[in-house]
This record gives C-alpha cells, sequence and structure tokens, in this order.
C-alpha cells in the first residue's frame, strides 16, 4: 500500500442507513540498505467519517448535511483547521 486509498460503505440498521467514508494516506521515504533504493512506508494517516441518515430523510436533507461538513472542513475555517492540521487543542 503506497497510495492514498478511499473506502465508502454503507449499510443499513433498523430504519437508519450508515454510511462510512475512510481515507488512508501514507508518507513515504526511500531506504538504502547495502546501496539498494526502496521506497518504504514510514506512516500512515488515518481519516474515518460516519454518516447515519433516517431512511425517511429526503436528498436535500442529505446533501445539506455532506455540504455543512465539507465548509466545516475547508482548510480556513477556525477552530476546524487548528484542531484538525495543527493539532491544537479546543474548548469549546
Amino acid at each position: 500500500m503506497s497510495e492514498a486509498k478511499l473506502t465508502i460503505s454503507t449499510r443499513r440498521t433498523g430504519t437508519k442507513r450508515k454510511c462510512k467514508l475512510t481515507l488512508s494516506n501514507p508518507a513515504m521515504v526511500v531506504e538504502t540498505i547495502n546501496g539498494v533504493d526502496r521506497n518504504k512506508i514510514e506512516r500512515i494517516a488515518y481519516a474515518s467519517l460516519d454518516l447515519t441518515f433516517d431512511e425517511s430523510s429526503t436528498l436535500q436533507e442529505r446533501k445539506d448535511l455532506v455540504g455543512m461538513l465539507a465548509n466545516a472542513l475547508a482548510a480556513d475555517v477556525a477552530p476546524v483547521d487548528g484542531v484538525l492540521t495543527k493539532l491544537e487543542g479546543y474548548w469549546g
């Protein structure tokens, strides 16, 4: 696994629809052993998003929630950016 990977799944539980999105992004380094270079995974960052909708929700309600989430994750939104990318604490 040396490339970013996106996984999306859905399942029903009772009257709810659960959607899960998972993203993994490996950080690669070049390791030299006996003069031979090879790529090595140094670490992997993971993100996981769980959404739950009632089966009776409308398409517009679901689009609204996804849009609000996308807006909240924008790079210029404080404190979300500070917590998620700068690893700052949050007391709100």
